[in-house]
């Protein structure tokens, strides 16, 4: 019986994966829609604690005009600041990649942001780098992973 039982679970187990891996494939298939991200604005940079609420608070600073900054915080750690506004018809989530140049890539998961969304959403993540002195900040590339649209 107890050679039956294992079985019967193992078979249950197997059944029930199979078909949350097929309602997770029919829902990528239905929402996935990596062509929507030309209809979003993306900006990512390395940024010292001291520079976040700055960032955060002035809404018209271009990410890309920091880049070329250069920083005068002598070992501070650093933090990966990126925002992202949806300004289209479609409702989007997804998921990102953030690469640093030298590191490993960082995903975030961007929850739901509603169609016609012109304010812009924050995500800020420690990165335990140290930024030093009058070093320009790293190369950051974002790639979306997956994005659905609805």
């Amino acid at each position: 019986m107890t050679k039956k039982f294992l079985v019967l679970a193992t078979l249950a187990i197997t059944v029930a994966w199979l078909s949350a891996t097929w309602v997770e494939a029919s829902f990528d298939f239905i929402f996935s829609n990596k062509d929507y991200e030309r209809n979003l604005a993306v900006q990512a940079v390395v940024a010292p604690k001291e520079q976040l609420n700055e960032l955060i608070q002035n809404t018209n600073i271009n990410v890309d005009g920091i880049k070329q900054k250069t920083y005068k915080v002598i070992g501070k750690d650093s933090y990966i600041f990126v925002r992202v506004r949806n300004t289209a018809n479609k409702a989007v989530w997804g998921t990102l990649s953030i690469r640093i140049e030298n590191r490993k890539p960082v995903e975030i998961e961007i929850p739901f942001i509603g169609a016609n969304h012109p304010e812009w959403c924050h995500f800020i993540i420690y990165d335990g780098g140290i930024i030093g002195k009058e070093k320009e900040t790293p190369k950051v590339v974002v790639r979306w992973e997956s994005l659905y649209a609805k």
